[in-house]
């Protein structure tokens, strides 16, 4: 008996050493310990206002397509886990806490599989706490997909990519559109290449379609609507790297690294796959240049943003799947025959290094302490389990936001209940104070950076059913401080922006709000003034307005994106360009919507009153494209007459 005791007792303590040094365990406490630092606080701001829209965009019954575009879509809120709607945070909550620890635990069992469990947990844990990983869906999905290709592969990989590739490409797809497309490739290029070609496949489609479909009609959209939004996304996602591209406190030699850590990412999956069947070595290689261009996508449209140290963080995580196929046996120089972990860490830690190098020293010293992981985690589930807690933290939120906000109360009573769109981008002031939310489709006017979702908001505006009243923040009167990368307010969406003059007039102004209200349409016949030939670098003169009434708007073609450049857009970015506007200083510009017509000078009577103007008013005006030799322009001026309104000022 004694004997047995013993026995059960070193069984029990060799199954609880197996499960502490098992990858799920170490890899949970693993996501624990590297728990995303991000509040689920609503706040304000550009970014908080776009995740306060995708919320309340469901609480209005907005439609993404006809009524609502993004580069989200109806399920993008599971992307932004915030305070905004109670029910919908808990399943974005619960989402985005899947992702995380199924990433940790898939890192680890990849990682030790070509390195020593301790330099294996090292690296990950590095690897998650350096920043958000936004692409973690597309990075989790990499793993399996490139593991599925090895024969040594557990036996339930492939159906995991096709099954797993499939439900979560479809969730990604109406959630963050690009995460969405990239995540079906990859597990497409598997399926198709793996044993049991045609039935994975199949079970792949019927899994992806009927993700879709029930997501679909689960997010309240109808199969109506399901053209406008595929064609509508593929206006903003299309141009973005053409409009939004930008530099702050970037360096030059990041982009350098980063070349170079795809191009040995590539190698590696090259060298990973090189005794695979031909089409798994092709599928191998497939894999690691579109995760790594998709990374290299996020990280430097918008260099020195956040988004850039994360290219090194996911690069170098895909790395750690690489590194695990590398041959162990047979390395292509002898004297490295039996150290295939080694070329693991050749691999990973460049890259590791080249992720804390860029990013800021104090954010880097408080994300490698462990104790603020684990009260953001607290707080989560603090917030999980308890709808109390969801409603101070909501009320706490909404208080500080209107503490910020400052709404003049005399606009809260011209509004009333009516329908309000904001302008140009604070759409977490309609929640913060209780608004009826109607937004322009695009509904943040920097977004609007193609002539089409330009002029889909101008015909909003213009039609019937347009908001029946706009609610405007104070824009920087001066100077390019305080507007979305540097940008002329009056120039965002310019289309929309004329027919916001005609069709509104000024019921309130304040010093820091202005609300608008519908009205008839005050403007007249459009009348050309003349056209100019002239070239980039050169000033341009602006004709004065013919009259006391009458505005002046400027066609400009020329700035474009084309040639060349549309290839270099597709995998990079475009060039900057920018408008000189004499003492107001210079102001970058999207290439695409200048031909819509900008708004030159509008005398004041007509033009919405102090720092609420739209019209530069400048008598001449220059363009430039950085890096590029001068290009020919074409300057359309035209005069349309706008009728006085006795506007009330103040």
């Amino acid at each position: 008996m004694e004997i047995g005791a013993v026995g059960l007792r070193r069984a029990a303590e060799g199954r609880l050493g197996q499960l502490l040094v098992s990858s799920p365990f170490i890899g949970a406490v693993l996501a624990i310990l590297t728990w995303p630092i991000v509040s689920i606080v609503p706040g304000t701001g550009p970014d908080p206002s776009w995740v306060a829209g995708l919320y309340m965009a469901h609480g209005e019954g907005l439609r993404f397509g006809p009524d609502l575009v993004f580069t989200y879509g109806p399920l993008g809120f599971l992307e932004v886990p915030a305070l905004y709607v109670q029910a919908m945070w808990i399943l974005a909550f619960l989402y985005q806490a899947f992702l995380h620890v199924a990433l940790a635990i898939s890192l680890l069992w990849v990682a030790r599989r070509a390195l020593p469990l301790a330099v294996a947990a090292a690296l990950c844990f590095v690897l998650q706490v350096i920043g958000l990983l936004e692409g973690a869906a597309v990075l989790l999905a990499f793993v399996w997909c490139f593991i599925a290709l090895d024969e040594r592969a557990p036996r339930f990989a492939v159906p995991l990519v096709a099954i797993g590739g499939g439900a979560l490409g479809a969730i990604e797809l109406l959630g963050k559109v690009n995460y969405g497309i990239a995540i079906l490739c990859l597990a497409a290029m598997v399926v198709l290449v793996a044993p049991g070609r045609r039935r994975n496949c199949a079970l792949f489609a019927a899994t992806a379609l009927g993700v879709f479909a029930s997501a679909w009609f689960a997010g309240g959209q109808d199969l109506s609507t399901l053209p406008d939004f595929a064609s509508r996304t593929a206006w903003v996602v299309s141009g973005y790297s053409g409009a939004m591209g930008t530099d702050i406190g970037a360096h030059a030699w990041e982009r350098i690294a980063a070349l170079a850590a795809m191009a040995l990412l590539v190698t590696g999956a090259a060298a990973a796959g090189w005794r695979a069947p031909w089409p798994r070595r092709i599928a191998s290689v497939a894999l690691a240049t579109l995760f790594s261009f998709m990374a290299f996508k996020q990280g430097f449209v918008r260099q020195g943003l956040g988004n850039t140290p994360e290219f090194f963080a996911l690069v170098a995580a895909a790395g750690l799947a690489v590194a695990s196929r590398l041959p162990r046996q047979s390395l292509w120089i002898g004297a490295l025959r039996r150290a295939a972990p080694l070329a693991g860490v050749a691999v990973v830690a460049p890259l590791t290094v080249l992720a804390l190098i860029v990013l800021p020293t104090p954010s880097l010293w408080h994300s490698l302490q462990p104790r603020p992981h684990v009260e953001y985690m607290r707080q989560g589930f603090e917030a999980l389990l308890s709808g109390g807690e969801r409603e101070r933290l909501t009320g706490e939120a909404r208080r500080s936001m209107r503490a910020t906000y400052r709404l003049d109360p005399r606009i809260l009573r011209a509004l009333g209940s009516r329908p309000v769109h904001v302008d140009p981008w604070e759409v977490g002031v309609a929640w913060a104070y209780g608004l009826a939310w109607q937004p322009l489709p695009t509904m943040q006017s920097y977004l609007a950076y193609t002539p089409a979702l330009d002029r889909l908001n101008a015909t909003a505006l213009s039609g019937g059913e347009g908001p029946a009243a706009i609610l405007r923040q104070s824009p920087p009167a001066t100077g390019a401080g305080g507007s979305v990368d540097s940008r002329y307010p009056g120039w965002e969406s310019p289309a929309a922006m004329r027919a916001m003059l005609c069709h509104y007039r000024p019921a309130v102004t304040g010093p820091r709000w202005q609300l608008l209200e519908r009205t008839a349409n005050r403007c007249g016949a459009v009348r050309p003034l003349g056209v100019v030939r002239s070239q980039t670098g050169r000033q341009i003169a602006v004709p004065p307005p013919p009259a006391a009434g009458e505005l002046v708007f400027a066609k400009v073609a020329g700035l474009g994106v084309g040639g060349w450049e549309a290839l270099r857009t597709a995998l990079y970015r475009a060039r900057e360009r920018t408008v000189t506007l004499g003492a107001k200083g210079a102001w970058r510009l999207p290439p695409a919507t200048p031909e819509d017509g900008l708004l030159v000078s509008a005398p004041r009577a007509i033009d919405y009153p102090g720092r609420f103007r739209l019209a530069p008013d400048v008598r001449a005006l220059s363009f430039g494209i950085a890096g590029a030799s001068p290009r020919p322009l074409t300057v359309e001026f035209f005069a349309q007459r706008v009728d006085r309104e006795p506007w009330p000022r103040r």
